[in-house]
């Protein structure tokens, strides 16, 4: 098995409800360093992942940000993965990210 697809294989358990969100956003980063390439069989990374970015993306949205309270541990989890979202659009240098 080719690297890529091990990590295709290996992400999407890091993207999962019960990871802390700072593994979630270092899976983010990682998403953002290899989402363009193709695998060995043809595909992009990016079609791969994407199941596993839409459960995260339902985990965490939509969400009213004005009825998260500054400072709270809601808060602070949707900042970090806001981040890890910022991260993977910068790395990955496409704005059609799912």
């Amino acid at each position: 098995m080719a690297f890529l697809e091990h990590l295709c294989l290996i992400i999407p358990s890091f993207l999962r409800e019960r990871v802390p969100v700072h593994l979630k956003r270092e899976a983010l980063n990682l998403i953002g360093l290899i989402y363009n390439l193709k695998t060995s069989k043809g595909d992009f990374v990016h079609d791969r992942l994407s199941d596993g970015l839409m459960n995260l993306q339902r985990q965490y949205f939509p969400i009213k940000t004005k009825e998260l309270k500054r400072n709270s541990n809601e808060y602070n989890n949707f900042m970090i993965i806001i981040e890890g979202y910022l991260n993977l659009l910068v790395l990955s240098k496409n704005l059609k990210v799912s």
